[in-house]
């Protein structure tokens, strides 16, 4: 079967032609429209449409095509790297939880049949940000990244480099790029750290002060860290509450990211074989809920003041990557 598909791009329209040998080919016609034509009225036509150039999945006699190819392999980079482990540090889980976000975008418009170089670019280029933050903060965690990361070039650069042909803007040597990655921390003396899970509080150096609250999910307590006389707040959710490791860790990986005075901070947080343990900042005072309930009104003065860190809270959070889709006063 000869299968022809014409795009438009900047300078003119590009042709990608499948001749059932597996090949590739680029070229320019004067025509502005986008068309696809086919020798088989069986076959379901491709679509072919963006600035640059955009693919869809197709199949080709004699083997797979690039876009199919792709498609599997990014089905599997996502089954095997989208797995929680309860050993692993906030930020790490973070970084993975980016990388399988990023994969899983990619595999969504591929599946829609419509994917642009410019969009393996911009993938490629945020994990590449997120290395750096990571290579200052956590070079052991930037290490580990940076493997993910050249694993994803692999899968998506010869489809990257297609569309980049056809586009006809200069092609990236993506090989290069995952391993100019790997290669930053390889040349980083990184030194040994303990285990992070030496730095996890025994649960008898938790002493309890008071009872704050209690809900179907769990109880959250005002307490002391024995060691070094620290007040704290300590959450405690039975761990048959979650069908899911990675459900209790959603909060936990947003509390790794963020720091600002707005939001409670994080200290540690942990799993026992009977609950799901949260060390945080104890703030002292009560919930707006409580304020508004037996104040009736708030003068307009105060609302501004209460209304100015809220904004600044969420306005951090929308920064960091992140939405709040549950916020009442009561919160």
């Amino acid at each position: 079967m000869q299968m022809t598909t014409s795009t438009r791009h900047r300078g003119g329209t590009s042709t990608l032609a499948s001749d059932g040998t597996g090949s590739l080919s680029s070229g320019s016609r004067s025509s502005p429209a986008t068309s696809t034509t086919s020798s088989s009225e069986e076959e379901e036509p491709t679509s072919m449409s963006s600035e640059g150039a955009s693919m869809s999945p197709q199949k080709r006699k004699g083997g797979l095509g690039i876009p199919k190819v792709t498609t599997v392999l990014l089905e599997f980079f996502i089954k095997r790297e989208n797995k929680v482990s309860l050993l692993r540090d906030p930020l790490s889980h973070f970084c993975q939880e980016q990388s399988v976000l990023a994969a899983q975008d990619c595999l969504q418009k591929l599946h829609r049949q419509f994917i642009t170089y410019q969009d393996i670019r911009d993938m490629v280029e945020n994990l590449m940000g997120l290395h750096s933050l990571c290579l200052k903060r956590a070079p052991v965690t930037a290490r580990s990244l940076g493997l993910v990361i050249r694993k994803l070039t692999i899968i998506v650069g010869e489809l990257a480099a297609s569309l980049e042909k056809i586009s006809e803007v200069p092609v990236t040597d993506w090989m290069a790029v995952g391993d100019a990655v790997v290669t930053r921390t390889d040349k980083m003396r990184i030194e040994e750290q303990p285990p992070f899970t030496d730095f996890i509080p025994r649960t008898r150096d938790l002493e309890a002060v008071k009872l704050l609250g209690a809900g179907g999910f769990g109880a959250v307590y005002k307490a002391r860290y024995k060691p070094a006389n620290l007040i704290c707040t300590v959450k405690l959710i039975a761990s048959d509450r979650f069908n899911r490791p990675k459900q209790a860790c959603i909060d936990k990986v947003v509390a790794s990211v963020v720091r600002s005075p707005f939001l409670v901070k994080y200290y540690v947080c942990f799993a026992t074989k009977d609950a799901y343990v949260t060390v945080m900042e104890y703030v002292c005072g009560v919930d707006l809920m409580r304020v508004v309930e037996r104040a009736m009104f708030l003068p307009i003065d105060q609302v501004r003041f209460i209304m100015a860190q809220l904004i600044l809270a969420v306005e951090h959070l929308h920064l960091k990557g992140f939405l709040h889709r549950d916020i009442k006063v009561s919160k």
